[in-house]
């Protein structure tokens, strides 16, 4: 919300690049048209309708520490998922929350190099390459 009210405070909406905030008709071909994700991802509300970002594209979420970021933007999604995902995070509380759901859509590996968790997987990018050069 913080974000918003300055892009209205420092000018037009447009941005040193050209990109700009979406207008209500650019939003309307992102409402989605029912409630499970069809390969969209949900990215919060305008008005009372869900948005999700085109299929295929990706989000990333920046903001402060406690500004909702896991609880309404990356637990829906990576619940609501059910293909592959690759989840990133410096806490445990997206893996506490959602590895349940995770685990009935398939199988959960986690690469936890802090030991947050307790449990890792390995992974080393020379498993299977059979020469080098």
């Amino acid at each position: 919300m913080g974000c918003l009210r300055l892009w209205r405070r420092w000018g037009s909406g447009r941005s040193g690049n050209g990109s700009r905030m979406a207008r209500a008709p650019e939003l309307s071909r992102l409402r989605a048209r029912g409630p499970k994700s069809t390969g969209r991802l949900a990215v919060g509300f305008h008005g009372s309708s869900l948005v999700r970002v085109e299929a295929r594209h990706s989000i990333a979420g920046v903001g402060q520490t406690q500004s909702g970021k896991s609880a309404g933007l990356e637990i829906p999604n990576i619940v609501e998922w059910d293909g592959c995902a690759v989840v990133s995070s410096a806490k445990d509380d997206l893996l506490r929350v959602t590895e349940g759901c995770r685990r009935r859509v398939g199988e959960v590996l986690i690469f936890d190099p802090f030991g947050l968790t307790g449990r890792s997987h390995t992974w080393s990018p020379h498993r299977g390459v059979l020469e080098l050069g």
